[in-house]
């Protein structure tokens, strides 16, 4: 299980403790005790809203409010309040995860789920409609079943509870007056459930013994194995719990709630497969767990240097889905022992105090071979923030975290206080509960550990929280060598992005961010007959998303929003389905009303694929996506044997159809407001053949091959002959383009024509040059190294912030840099850096193969122009041909989403969101806008018209 995972896990184990009657809670008093010495403090203000078929005015007393907040040594209940004219307030609350939990006569509970920021937080609460339910519980015999925990879901992920008494009833106040799912429990000893309809408010459930496990441990030679230790975890036994086998090599698990489990056994050297069992109330199967011979993985922890690393906690597990890692620390010269484990390919993670996470994969073999790996830790470098409004002033008791990549391009999201949690949930894991071998493994003897901060093998940084102090400042050590920026949220402002940096070993990168207040959207959604439209998700697209959640009077409210807010509608019954799309232009310090329409779907659009021949084609797919900027709708849908399709929402919207079937050609077919059904004839495919050769005459293994055929892409991998064969072509113009690892890329275009009598085609023979590298040193103006300084070819460009690849290299810390696979010919090389002029280009000739070194390059001096600010845009480079008067598309940068879609360079850029583009300056300003909101292209490629819809990133010259 990887430590993401376990801190879901955990979390939820916390929340479902938190709110149930009967468990026990830390006091207010003792809470206020446990945070006196803090300096973070938050205040809490909740409007209570209910629905309008409950007869209630809208500012009414009734419920009671409680207030939970995960804390570091537990999950602490900070205080409870009485509702009063639908708003209560909660004050001196410390920061951080928090639950809301509201109970009110006539409602379901409801749970909510935020982040207490330090100040003043403002939460709306929608309250639905509930009941109380009596429920009678009973055993196998329907005799009443005392004692039994009875428990219904309500309105959020706590559930409301009661206990059966002697006559076996239990009244469950606050369940959901929709279909609810009510389950009963005696403790160890039995389980059952029922389903309530709606209106009703007596259920009678049933309970049954719960399942129970004879597990029967061998030895790799068949003998029985006592004394062997077994380990059970299942999808409602979490963490892991441990016993040992009985003198007869068994173990009785019992009390086991229905479910997936998984055991294992080990001994010695010894060591089991994971075996999985699944289990209904009442079953009490045997299962045999056969140990083999098992080997210990040996790792050897060392920094850069090669000087030991004690303290480090490692993991290594089975790649894949593992319910058992083993875990270890390694000792003071650096060493960890893990295992006994199976021979196959195992993954290892590991953490240590100062340093970057290290990870490895590997090939365990049994036996003593290739069961020593070295881990070597980075210690990364140190990032500054520094968090100011938009006066200069500083900006106290702002949470940060940071978001960036590593060298390799992995992605990671981290503040310090989530890295010590995940900390403390891996030391956690390391050492888990014990179980006795006959009993309810639901118990743990003793009272549940608590997770705790003050953990070995924490990051240096997890004791310092990620908040700005006085002076609006927050450092972080041992962040991951990368790009980075740093996101900010605080109560009162709009959440803050830096611009991104690079992080070097042992250096310090510095990132500022500027929050502005920002203003209120304020908005109701309607359907199209103008009535209220509950339940929907509104997204606010940009670099920071957030979503609400219409109301039941189809309200919903964004704080603290800077500039103009683009609001996506999406479908409840299916999230990625937008229904509407809003642009609402926010002022700092005031409230923006908007009202959001759903357009009435109507008849859907009919569509029907034929062959040739006019003959039904069945189980043809049909993507379908809209080409109006204010729909953001996509949909697919598949022919029935009569070759028709329904597309819900496209009738009379102008939208662009990608056809495809097994056996024909892909086709594209677009649709305006006047088509009310579509007809699309497919051809038979050409199977289309080629091969990828050196320039010395031998095959190219693993090329990814890109061929384009008008709005369409395919891609194919090159096999160990250098041959490739994808189906689905037509005869028609095809665009190529052959990338592999270690020549230089090679495009061209075919027309394709089918070989004589057969439905297939031949591209020319792909010859690719080895590809040219050039190295050499980077320094400043003032001829000192320059370490993060970027070599890139030509002229400076449109890029992606996160990305690394393309064609680009960074000098590392001695200034040193090498590029690759730039091109042939005549190259022209330059060094930037943040905060510098561009350094004066460089000419250098490459042939194939050829290592040219020595390139040293200078940058320019201190840049005083301010810098340009990173927007949402797409990551190409734009050209005017003056001749024809026309933008086209000079360069699309590799992972962007411009790439991803289809672009491809020479394509004319005809409109952007339906206007139409004249100049360079139309073009780069329809271009722009937020991050992650789809643009509309229409472009001209090779004479034909190509339509589709391309979402914006974060881009930057």
């Amino acid at each position: 299980m990887s430590w993401g995972s376990r801190v879901l896990v955990t979390l939820g184990v916390v929340l479902a403790c938190a709110g149930v009657p009967g468990d026990t809670q830390h006091s207010p008093a003792r809470n206020k005790m446990q945070y006196a010495s803090s300096v973070e403090r938050a205040s809490l203000s909740i409007k209570v809203r209910y629905p309008a078929q409950a007869g209630r005015p809208g500012e009414v007393a009734g419920g009671r409010a409680r207030l939970y907040v995960a804390a570091p040594l537990g999950t602490t209940q900070v205080a409870e309040h009485a509702i009063v004219d639908a708003v209560v307030a909660f004050e001196d609350a410390p920061v951080g995860q928090a639950w809301l939990v509201i109970d009110s006569a006539g409602m379901a509970r409801h749970t909510q789920d935020f982040t207490l920021e330090p100040g003043p937080n403002r939460l709306d609460a929608s309250m639905r409609a509930g009941r109380a339910l009596d429920v009678l519980v009973v055993d196998e015999s329907g005799a009443p079943a005392p004692g039994a925990w009875v428990q219904s879901a309500a309105d959020g992920v706590m559930p409301v509870r009661a206990r059966s008494d002697a006559a076996g009833y239990a009244r469950v106040e606050g369940a959901l007056a929709q279909m609810a799912h009510v389950e009963a429990t005696i403790a160890g000893a039995a389980e059952g459930d029922a389903w309530a309809a709606p209106g009703a408010s007596d259920v009678r459930v049933q309970v049954r013994p719960m399942a129970r496990v004879r597990v029967h441990v061998l030895r790799a030679d068949g003998s029985a194995a006592p004394e062997a230790v077994v380990d059970v975890v299942g999808t409602r036994l979490w963490p892991m719990r441990t016993t040992v086998a009985q003198k007869d090599g068994t173990v009785d698990l019992r009390g086991l709630h229905a479910g997936l489990f998984w055991v294992r056994a080990r001994l010695g050297l010894e060591v089991s497969d994971a075996v999985s069992v699944e289990l209904k109330a009442g079953d009490a199967p045997e299962l045999s767990v056969a140990m083999q011979a098992g080997t210990l993985v040996v790792a050897e922890c060392t920094d850069e240097r090669g000087a030991a690393v004690a303290g480090a906690t490692i993991a290594a597990a089975p790649e894949g889905l593992s319910p058992f890692p083993d875990e270890a620390h390694s000792d003071a010269r650096g060493v960890a022992r893990l295992g006994p484990m199976r021979a196959g390919r195992v993954s290892v993670q590991a953490r240590a105090e100062g340093f970057v996470p290290a990870a490895l994969s590997f090939e365990l073999a049994q036996g003593d071979a290739n069961n020593h790996v070295k881990l070597e830790f980075q210690r990364g470098g140190r990032v500054r923030v520094v968090v100011m409004d938009s006066a200069r002033r500083a900006v106290a008791g702002a949470r940060v975290e940071l978001v960036g990549r590593n060298e390799q391009g992995v992605p990671y999201t981290r503040g310090a206080d989530s890295a010590a949690f995940q900390a403390s949930l891996f030391e956690r894991h390391a050492r888990p509960a014990v179980l006795f071998p006959v009993g309810d493994l639901g118990v743990v003897p003793g009272p549940v550990p608590a997770i705790t901060q003050s953990v070995p093998g924490a990051l240096a940084s997890s004791s310092a929280p990620s908040i700005t102090d006085a002076q609006g400042v927050v450092e972080l050590d041992a962040v991951p060598v990368g790009e980075v920026r740093a996101r900010v949220h605080h109560a009162d402002y709009s959440e803050g992005l830096s611009m991104a940096q690079l992080v070097m070993s042992g250096g310090t990168a510095r990132l500022s961010v500027e929050l502005q207040r920002g203003g209120t959207v304020e908005g109701e959604l309607v359907d199209a007959s103008g009535r209220a439209a509950p339940g929907y998700e509104i997204r606010l697209v940009g670099e920071l998303p957030q979503s609400r959640t219409s109301d039941d009077r189809g309200r919903f409210e964004f704080r603290n929003i800077a500039g103009a807010a683009v609001l996506l509608v999406q479908d409840p019954s299916e999230p990625t389905r937008s229904l509407a799309r809003t642009e609402v232009a926010v002022s700092e310090g005031k409230t923006s009303q908007v009202v959001v329409t759903l357009r009435a779907e109507g008849a859907p659009l009919h569509v029907r694929v034929t062959n040739e021949a006019g003959q039904p084609v069945a189980m043809a797919q049909v993507s379908a996506v809209s080409l109006s900027a204010q729909l953001p709708r996509r949909a697919t849908e598949f022919t029935g044997n009569d070759g028709y399709a329904q597309l819900r929402g496209f009738r009379a919207l102008e939208s662009r159809l990608d056809v495809e079937a097994p056996g024909y050609a892909s086709r594209t077919l677009y649709t305006d407001a006047r088509t009310t059904e579509g007809v699309i004839k497919l051809a038979a495919a050409l199977v289309l053949e080629g091969r990828v050769y050196s320039a010395s005459g031998s095959a190219v293994a693993g090329a990814h091959i890109e061929l384009h055929q008008g709005a369409r892409t395919i891609m194919a991998l090159s096999d160990a002959a250098g041959a490739f064969r994808v189906g689905g072509v037509s005869a028609e113009k095809l665009v190529w383009r052959v990338t592999a690892p270690g020549f230089n890329a090679l495009s061209g275009a075919a027309d394709l024509r089918a070989r004589a009598g057969k439905r297939a085609a031949e591209l020319p023979k792909m010859e690719l040059q080895r590809e040219a590298c050039v190295a050499g040193m980077v320094r400043d103006a003032e001829s000192r190294i320059a370490p993060g300084a970027r070599v890139v070819t030509g002229v400076p460009h449109r890029y992606r912030p996160a990305d690394l690849r393309s064609d680009s290299a960074v000098a590392d810390a001695s200034g040193s840099y090498r590029l690759c696979g730039v091109g042939l010919g005549s190259v022209l090389l330059r060094a930037v850096r943040e905060g510098d002029v561009d350094g004066a280009t460089r000419s250098v000739k490459l042939g194939p193969g050829d290592i040219v070194t020595a390139i040293d390059l200078r940058l320019g001096p201190k840049d005083k122009a301010p810098r340009e600010a990173e927007h949402g845009g797409l990551a190409l480079t734009l050209g005017e041909d003056s001749e024809e008067r026309a933008v086209v598309v000079v360069r699309v940068f590799p992972g962007g989403t411009a790439e991803r879609a289809g672009l491809l360079t020479g394509d004319v850029m005809l409109q952007v969101d339906g206007h139409d583009i004249r100049t360079l300056e139309e073009a780069r300003a329809r271009i722009s806008g937020a991050v992650g909101d789809e643009l509309v292209l229409h472009i001209e490629r090779d004479g034909a018209l190509v339509a589709m819809r391309v979402p914006r990133e974060l881009v930057r010259r």
